[in-house]
C-alpha cells in the first residue's frame, strides 16, 4: 500500500479518507478481519492502556525494586508546582512512565511500538483526553493514526 509517511498522506488524500482509515483497511486486508473485528482489537490495546496508567499511578514498583513510584511523584509535584514545560506535557509524561512503571512490575501493556517505549502513545493520549475530551472512536482512530 504505502513504503513511508509521504506515501500513506498521499493515498489518505487521494482516497479523501483519514490517515486512520487507511490503517484500518489495511488491518482488514492483511489479517482478513471485519472492520468490527480490526475496530475491537484497538479498543481493547485502549483498555489496555488506560489501565496501565491507572494502576501505574497508584504507584507500582519493579520486582527487583529498583524502578517504580516515579509516576505519583510526578503527578504530586504537579499539584503543587506548574511545570516549566506546562502540565500538559508533564501529565503526558508522568502517564508515560506510568505505563513503563507496570511493564517493569511485569504488568500487562499494551507494547505500542515496543515494550520499551509502550508510555508514550498512551501518555499522549490519555493526556490530551484530560483536555480536550475526545470521544471513544476518536481515541481509537488516535491509535490507529499513531
Amino acid at each position: 500500500m504505502f513504503r513511508n509517511v509521504a506515501e500513506l498522506v498521499e493515498l489518505a488524500e487521494s482516497q479523501n479518507i483519514q490517515i486512520s482509515e487507511v490503517m484500518i483497511r489495511q488491518e482488514m486486508e492483511v489479517k482478513e478481519l471485519t472492520r468490527e473485528q480490526v475496530v475491537g482489537q484497538m479498543e481493547k490495546n485502549l483498555d489496555v492502556m488506560e489501565k496501565a496508567i491507572e494502576d501505574g499511578l497508584k504507584g507500582v514498583k519493579s520486582h527487583s525494586g529498583l524502578t517504580g513510584g516515579d509516576a505519583v511523584l510526578i503527578q504530586n509535584y504537579m499539584k503543587n508546582h506548574t511545570p516549566l514545560s506546562g502540565n500538559l506535557l508533564m501529565d503526558a509524561v508522568s502517564k508515560a512512565v506510568a505505563t513503563n512503571e507496570v511493564n517493569a512490575a511485569m504488568g500487562t501493556i499494551c507494547a505500542t511500538p515496543t515494550a520499551g517505549s509502550a508510555g508514550c502513545v498512551p501518555g499522549t493520549l490519555f493526556a490530551v483526553k484530560n483536555q480536550l475530551n475526545p470521544t471513544r472512536e476518536q481515541m481509537v482512530r488516535y491509535l490507529f493514526t499513531s
